[in-house]
């Protein structure tokens, strides 16, 4: 039966190389690993692994349309995309925002394979947003519905087998630190534009994989999902002992209650930033105000601190801001402490033109770049998403 199984996924393989030219020189990066504890398939971007049982459920070009799965969630660079998301969650996005892709690529899509044409042409960080909280819920429009659920897996990686909700193929996070993450994250751009040569040249680069290879190369993210993104996560839930909790009657417990979100907004004021991205990033904070019941310190700065401004969600948000020098971003680290403010979290509105960025804090930064500027600086910590 081994023998077999190997042969089954040769064949599969070699199928991709030679029908699907850009799949396959991507499929040959990847080294195979047999794991029986798996439910289904999985990759780290650096290894696929398989159980040859589910292996040898699948017909032939339903293989080798998981085998084409797997190498899209690494060519889209899923594994290291993730973040702070739920693991369950962020693979049915990512399912959701491949799976078409390989169906208009005239794979075989296994029948509990996920699909549902609302979500086509957008992110997998756009599809998570608009996914339910109880993931354990089916979805669908008629097509494929996918695995209706269960329990949350117990860790990050889904080892109990509730991590691949999709039975299509798992995404796990890549292995080692963030510098490693980004080595694979470069690596696998520039050998899916490597491929895309090669499909290219071979007359086998379909004119919607020419969009999605540009789509993979010069990414275009939702910012202002991931922005909602940020502040949902670390707006989190938390118990108190200032209440009893009345469904156990005879003994004291602390109730679940839901805190005030307290967040602190940096604003760029430096010169290099313009009247209208000013107006931009006032209409930001406005936004965050009125969508969030949040309490808000706004801190504005260029070479040092020039405005702190505290509001709380009964608050109008009417933001004044001074400055107009250069770009220090540590005075606004050092207005957190000196206040001794205990944020859920810190957004930084701010073109980057300066590489100072101090320390990092014990709490989440978000860093939101507007502009293009040829000066932006790459953040020594946090997240960057780039606005619109």
């Amino acid at each position: 039966m081994k023998d077999n199984i190997k042969k089954k996924i040769m064949k599969s393989r070699m199928d991709l190389i030679f029908d699907h030219v850009f799949f396959g020189a991507l499929i040959m990066r990847l080294e195979l690993k047999e794991d029986k504890g798996a439910p289904t398939m999985w990759t780290d971007g650096k290894r696929i692994g398989y159980n040859p049982d589910f292996v040898k459920s699948l017909k032939p070009e339903e293989l080798t349309f998981v085998f084409g799965h797997e190498v899209l969630h690494c060519a889209f660079d899923h594994m290291t995309r993730k973040h702070k998301r739920d693991h369950r969650k962020w693979n049915k996005a990512c399912d959701y925002a491949i799976n078409q892709i390989l169906l208009d690529s005239k794979f075989t899509m296994p029948k509990d394979a996920l699909y549902d044409k609302k979500y086509n042409g957008m992110s997998a960080e756009k599809i998570y947003m608009k996914l339910p909280e109880d993931d354990s819920e089916g979805e669908g429009d008629g097509g494929n519905n996918g695995s209706k659920g269960g329990d949350k897996q117990s860790d990050n990686n889904g080892s109990d087998g509730q991590g691949d909700p999709g039975k299509c193929g798992e995404i796990r996070d890549a292995e080692g630190g963030a510098s490693d993450a980004e080595d694979l994250s470069r690596e696998w751009k520039i050998a899916t534009t490597q491929a895309a040569k090669v499909a290219s040249q071979a007359g086998k680069l379909a004119g919607g994989l020419e969009e999605l290879v540009e789509e993979i190369i010069h990414p275009k993210v939702d910012w202002k999902a991931l922005l909602r993104q940020f502040v949902e996560t670390n707006a989190k839930n938390d118990f108190t002992w200032g209440k009893r909790n009345r469904r156990y009657a005879d003994v004291y417990l602390p109730t679940l209650s839901s805190e005030t979100l307290n967040l602190v907004i940096g604003i760029d004021t430096s010169g290099s930033v313009s009247s209208e991205q000013l107006q931009q990033f006032i209409s930001e904070v406005d936004a965050i105000a009125k969508d969030f019941s949040a309490e808000i310190t706004v801190i504005g700065c260029d070479t040092k601190v020039n405005s702190v401004q505290h509001f709380t969600p009964y608050d109008d948000v009417k933001i004044k801001l001074r400055g107009r020098g250069g770009t220090k971003f540590v005075p606004v680290f050092d207005q957190v402490d000196k206040d001794e403010l205990t944020p859920k979290g810190l957004i930084y509105l701010t073109d980057l033109e300066c590489n100072d960025f101090g320390n990092e804090p014990d709490y989440p930064v978000l860093w939101i770049q507007s502009g293009d500027s040829s000066y932006a600086a790459k953040p020594t910590f946090g997240e960057v998403v780039k606005m619109d």
